[in-house]
């Protein structure tokens, strides 16, 4: 069981679209494995905007509820369930057409 994870964002990845979408990568370290993937591209400051509003659900949530963490691209998923007031259990889902990676 690990007991940390973290976001990683580069900040040196980031990039402005004409369209002025912001890409660059971001991704979750767990002990020594990455999720989706070490250098995953995406769009950070909507993903960022997701997860922050999760965030607050979960703080304010009752034991036992579960939010999820989504990335723009691909079927990529993580769902937090609080088990305490300070601590959650992270489910990290890849689901393919048929079948679902969980790690």
């Amino acid at each position: 069981m690990v007991e940390k994870a973290d976001i990683i964002v580069n900040f040196n990845s980031l990039c402005i679209s004409s369209r002025k979408s912001i890409t660059g990568e971001i991704y979750f370290l767990i002990g020594d494995r990455y999720f989706p993937e070490e250098g995953w591209n995406d769009f950070v400051i909507i993903i960022l905007s997701w997860w922050h509003k999760a965030l607050i659900n979960i703080k304010n949530s009752q034991t036992n509820t579960t939010h999820e963490f989504d990335f723009m691209d691909g079927p990529l998923v993580v769902k937090a369930t609080k088990i305490s007031e300070n601590n959650l259990k992270l489910d990290f889902i890849k689901e393919n057409s048929d079948t679902q990676e969980i790690f």
